[in-house]
């Protein structure tokens, strides 16, 4: 089946920004939460260090210092609900034409998606795992540099392949959104081999715009004097990042029910909701 990668991650990038109303409706709280969380940790981090409250330090210090693991983890967990309305809000938005519902919804299903999307995290990684057995034994017995190349190699090929497969079982996703039980694991890398490379590169390329606009806006409190100014404005830059990386999971999202809807023609949930 001919698809192709460019022309669906184009289209559904552009319809991020097409329905922007439907996108605000679903990140804008939820990256308000994120950004509220941040700036908590940095009055907390201020009172465990015994310091005056300096945000902007604080946040300097999270983007790139001693405080940027705790950082990841502070926003992991306070995005993790945006990422799950995003995603499944937007899935039903692109296969069903459904609304959004309101700004703090939490769609059925969520708990299943976040259940499988740990599922198939730790199947890349098991699938990593004997690409890296065998490029560390390459490295360790083989000896100079000749053997160090070839160990990385082995063991970047095996990563790339361990995602290749896991990429294919993303159909489950936009299946889960629209409540579509027969979809599996197994059912989903059988079926993107109709396509798989268009597959594997679409939802990445989707991401591309998103991030080239995060990394526009974490380059601004970068070019400005410290001050109260500066502070409010890298208060807002962290807003618009969680803002960003969450068209990128709607643009994702969509790109993955566009081929959902190709590849699954017999769906039973897109029938029913005809």
């Amino acid at each position: 089946m001919a698809i192709s990668a460019f022309g669906i991650a184009k289209d559904e990038a552009i319809q991020v920004f097409r329905h922007w109303p439907q996108l605000v409706t679903l990140a804008s709280v939820w990256s308000l939460i994120a950004t509220a969380a941040v700036v908590a940790a940095c009055f907390y981090f201020a009172w465990a260090e015994g310091r005056p409250v300096d945000i902007g330090q604080y946040l300097d210090r999270m983007a790139d210092g001693d405080l940027t693991r705790q950082y990841t983890i502070i926003t992991g967990l306070a995005t993790v609900f945006g990422q799950l309305a995003t995603a499944i809000g937007w899935t039903r938005l692109v296969l069903l034409d459904e609304q959004p519902r309101g700004w703090l919804y939490i769609p059925y299903g969520s708990a299943r998606y976040f259940g499988r999307y740990l599922i198939v995290l730790l199947l890349c990684v098991l699938l990593a795992v004997p690409g890296i057995v065998i490029g560390g034994f390459v490295g360790a017995f083989v000896p100079g540099s000749a053997g160090r190349i070839a160990g990385a190699v082995i063991m970047g090929i095996g990563g790339l392949a361990a995602i290749y497969f896991c990429i294919r079982m993303w159909l489950i996703f936009p299946a889960i959104a629209i409540q579509d039980d027969d979809m599996t694991l197994t059912r989903s890398v059988k079926l993107t081999g109709k396509a798989p490379i268009a597959a594997v590169i679409a939802p990445l390329l989707s991401y591309l715009p998103f991030v080239v606009i995060d990394l526009i806006i974490e380059a601004i409190p970068a070019l400005l004097p410290m001050g109260y100014v500066a502070t409010a404005i890298a208060v807002l830059t962290e807003f618009l990042s969680t803002f960003a990386l969450l068209a990128a999971i709607a643009a994702s999202s969509g790109v993955m029910a566009v081929l959902y809807a190709k590849l699954v023609p017999d769906s039973r949930a897109l029938a029913d909701a005809v």
